[in-house]
């Protein structure tokens, strides 16, 4: 058994997330020749720990010896449920492929069936190398994360990114005592242009205002779809008067946008709140919909803002 497999290999911090997933190289006579964390949690750890690296009576059904009578004869060898473990002790029942290779099988499986879907196992068949295995499943992983976290009509931030984001930027902010500002807005009397012109066409308003606001934004700032036609900001090293001239400025951005319908036009309300020392992200969101809620009842398109007390 080589290094790799008697010190499991760390995968980079990002995959943590997919230790699910199992892969492994073996040889015809069961000797493990190469496997990830994901694999070797599966299997008894002495047989790790005394360097006994045959691992061929771990695979239960199928068994090892069904699978290397296939290796010449099927691509992939087995595709489907896979139960590994020890017949004295627990197993775990995965769904994966097993692979012919010039050395024996290729294993690659996953607890999550979806996730395995997602990550596209099929493409993997050509993987060599479990560093390959690992470089292609960060990929995978992080555009599943992008997604995950991205607004998919938009393409801005979604709420659980603006939630992670905005925990960071406070506590940065609390270690190196730098200002912090948050916003919310929301599209005046939204819910008439869906009744009027329809929900197709709201969609479309609901873009070009989110492209209207990340233009006006730096590359620091961070503006995510709270929620139907709300949105939220993250304005880092930003001042209250700062931000509320920034906020100003998007207002009459928006004000002024023209559609494709020249009737239709929108506006929108902002409500802004300066971060404080003692306030929880919870609380600086909620000063800011205070805010909001003041420019809604103050007419609608403007701006208030709110600092929490010290």
């Amino acid at each position: 058994m080589n290094d790799a497999a008697e010190q499991p290999r760390a995968l980079p911090e990002e995959l943590l997330p997919l230790l699910s997933v199992a892969a492994a190289r073996i040889d015809r006579d069961g000797n493990l020749l190469e496997a990830n964390a994901g694999f070797l949690r599966l299997i008894p750890a002495e047989r790790v720990q005394t360097g006994a690296a045959n691992v061929s009576s771990c695979f239960i059904q199928p068994s090892f010896q069904s699978l290397t009578l296939k290796a010449d004869i099927a691509n992939p060898v087995h595709e489907g449920l896979i139960t590994i473990g020890d017949y004295r002790g627990k197993t775990t029942t995965l769904k994966g492929r097993v692979l012919p290779t010039s050395e024996g099988l290729c294993l690659i499986a996953e607890y999550d069936v979806e996730q395995l879907e997602r990550i596209q196992a099929a493409s993997l068949a050509e993987v060599n190398t479990l560093s390959e295995l690992d470089r292609r499943l960060a990929a995978s992983y992080r555009n599943i994360r992008e997604q995950s976290l991205t607004d998919p009509l938009t393409g801005i931030a979604n709420r659980r990114r603006l939630e992670e984001h905005l925990a960071r930027e406070v506590e940065r902010a609390r270690r190196h005592g730098r200002p912090l500002c948050v916003a919310m807005g929301d599209i005046d009397f939204f819910k008439m242009v869906n009744d009027r012109y329809g929900h197709q066409t709201g969609d479309a308003v609901l873009v070009r205002v989110a492209d209207v606001m990340k233009r006006e934004l730096r590359s620091a700032d961070l503006v995510a779809r709270y929620g139907g036609e709300e949105f939220a900001f993250i304005l880092p090293e930003t001042s209250l008067a700062d931000a509320s001239t920034l906020f100003e400025r998007i207002r009459k951005a928006i004000e002024a946008t023209r559609f494709e319908n020249e009737n239709l036009h929108v506006t929108i309300s902002f409500g802004v709140a300066a971060w404080h020392v003692d306030a929880s992200p919870t609380d600086t969101l909620e000063s800011a919909d205070k805010a909001l809620y003041r420019a809604k009842q103050g007419g609608r398109n403007r701006v208030e803002i709110e600092a929490l007390a010290a």
